[in-house]
């Protein structure tokens, strides 16, 4: 049985099939774990998930590594086909087991959060149940179950899909439910008491008693729209002080402009008024001269008449007509 698995472990690794399914695995893994992760247990349960889908992947690739006639070849050479299954059983656990190892001690070696041997236990058994499955749905969907890759990809797809989405379903959904309803350790909220302390004696409160865990929404609350705010508060600043001088130049050259457009208005104003001052006295010389002729027109008139021997009524008359004619030829 070892060199059979022997065998089928270095038949793998010289088709460089599992290549794939390590990178994705790697890749999906390096945004959850990079920066912090959190405490422990809850954060295994997206590397948990990430391994079910990677596991059947890994099932697959081991399963199919060897074309049909190969593989009669080595059923004959290990004894039956039993013992082949066995073997692609043992090296696919050997395969999980690498990936179990990664997800459990990338975040113990990478962060500084306290990892009790209760949680690791509880971590550990939930990336085995979900491998597992993964694994049993891989195997089931390759040689000789399944012939073909388009065959294989759907039913193990959608096989993952379901035992991933639904959280009442085990063991895969009860794995990773019973990882968020995990209690988080009292020795890693512990790490975060000391910058509890210091940040309450600066915000002016009483720091809690030693030996003793205060949870103050409000002071966490109040620290971080503090620190979030001052550097965004001080680039706004900035830009406005950088920025004063262009204002200030826009705001007098608009002031400047306001004034002109008053002074010009204020000059179309008395230039109509002057204007209609200077019709007016023209308007009234006329009036006046056109008054001063018919009187002079009048009176001569008014005389003859007189002398001629008319009545006053008929010399009024005669008078009248002259002064009309003599308006309608200084009009013309």
């Amino acid at each position: 049985m070892i060199g059979l698995v022997r065998y089928l472990g270095s038949d793998l690794l010289r088709s460089q099939r599992f290549l794939l399914p390590m990178l994705l695995y790697v890749v999906l893994l390096a945004p959850l774990l990079g920066g912090d992760p959190g405490p422990s247990p809850q954060l295994w349960t997206f590397t948990a998930l990430v391994l079910c889908p990677v596991s059947c992947w890994l099932a697959v690739t081991v399963a199919n590594s060897e074309d049909p006639v190969q593989r009669q070849v080595t059923i004959a050479a290990a004894g039956g086909p039993t013992r082949v299954a066995v073997g692609v059983l043992v090296t696919c656990v050997l395969a999980d087991t690498v990936l179990v190892a990664i997800a459990m001690c990338w975040p113990i070696l990478t962060s500084s959060y306290a990892f009790p041997a209760q949680a690791v236990i509880a971590g550990v058994l939930a990336h085995v149940a979900v491998a597992g499955t993964g694994t049993a749905a891989g195997l089931l969907c390759a040689r000789p179950v399944l012939h073909g890759v388009g065959w294989s990809a759907v039913v193990g797809g959608g096989t993952v899909f379901i035992a991933v989405t639904q959280n009442w379903l085990p063991p895969v959904g009860l794995a990773v439910r019973s990882l968020n309803e995990s209690p988080v350790p009292t020795s890693t909220l512990a790490l975060g008491a000391e910058p509890a302390q210091r940040d309450a004696t600066e915000l002016g409160r009483d720091p809690p008693a030693h030996g003793e865990l205060e949870v103050d929404v409000r002071v966490v609350h109040q620290l971080v729209s503090h620190r979030l705010s001052d550097q965004p508060h001080d680039q706004r600043t900035r830009r406005e002080r950088d920025h004063e001088p262009d204002r200030a130049a826009v705001r007098g050259r608009a002031q400047q402009l306001h004034r002109q457009q008053v002074n010009r208005h204020e000059r179309r104003q008395r230039g109509h008024r002057g204007d209609g001052l200077q019709h007016h006295a023209r308007s009234d010389s006329a009036a006046h001269g056109l008054q001063h002729g018919a009187q002079a027109v009048l009176t001569p008139g008014h005389q003859w008449a007189t002398r001629s021997g008319l009545t006053a009524n008929t010399a009024s008359r005669v008078a009248t007509a002259s002064t009309a004619a003599l308006t309608r030829n200084a009009v013309a």
